[in-house]
């Protein structure tokens, strides 16, 4: 998949709510019509990507630290643990989504996402409970495998369904552009899209050629599929209240 095309996908998201920040009436719901209308595309890029998907299957499947000797786990553990440690992934993460154009705004707020979600993610198995409505099958202490990666899938698909439905209805004749109350809802759909896109962006990047450039290794990989499904199925649960 292109994932160049995906963080320019982002970019227009970004800049279509920042547009319709300031301004007023149809405007507004024109640039909030064309943020929905490009999260769509998105997400259809990436669902309709088979390279996307069984490259997160392959390093989700291979991270499982279950299936690797314990010095595998220690270092999963030791990145979510150690404060500078963390901190030196984070820093990688960004390297890695500015890379491929996605917005700065966006790179901060996915990085401070899964700073929120830090304590799910490092959870034992045993212990992981439901985090704003995340499966706890998405991520299990760096434990990815492939059931994680059918629920993501299986999210994804939903919020596309969302998207579609919404684009259907911001192109009928009779929808009221200049609605607040519909901008509100639009601006809200819009916002936790791109949310999930940048968590399907990490991991797609991660779970890429590209990740072997920084060295991050599998564990780091591990981590990373596993924060960008969390940080994705943050943003599309979210979506459900």
């Amino acid at each position: 998949m292109d994932l160049y095309e995906l963080g320019r996908l982002q970019s227009r998201i970004r800049d279509r709510l920042d547009d319709a920040a300031t301004a007023r009436g149809e405007q507004r719901g024109r640039h909030l019509q064309a943020a929905v209308r490009s999260a769509r595309d998105a997400i259809g890029l990436v669902l309709n990507s088979e390279d996307f998907w069984a490259d997160v299957s392959t390093v989700a499947t291979a991270a499982n630290w279950r299936d690797n000797p314990p010095e595998h786990h220690n270092a999963i553990t030791r990145i979510l643990t150690d404060i500078g440690t963390f901190e030196l992934f984070l820093a990688a993460e960004r390297r890695l989504l500015s890379d491929i154009g996605m917005p700065t705004a966006s790179i901060d707020d996915t990085v401070n996402t899964i700073r929120d979600l830090k304590a799910y993610l490092s959870s034992p198995p045993d212990d992981i409970g439901a985090t704003n409505g995340v499966a706890p099958q998405i991520v299990e202490a760096g434990t990815v495998g492939q059931a994680g990666v059918t629920a993501l899938l299986n999210l994804a698909v939903e919020l596309h369904e969302r998207l579609e439905a919404v684009s259907a209805e911001l192109d009928a004749a009779d929808t009221d552009l200049a609605a607040g109350q519909n901008h509100r809802r639009w601006r809200r759909i819009a916002r936790y899209s791109l949310q999930a896109l940048a968590g399907l962006t990490l991991a797609g990047v991660n779970a890429s050629a590209v990740v072997a450039t920084l060295g991050l290794g599998a564990p780091a990989g591990a981590v990373s599929v596993a924060a960008g499904g969390a940080v994705a199925a943050d943003g599309i649960t979210r979506l459900r209240d």
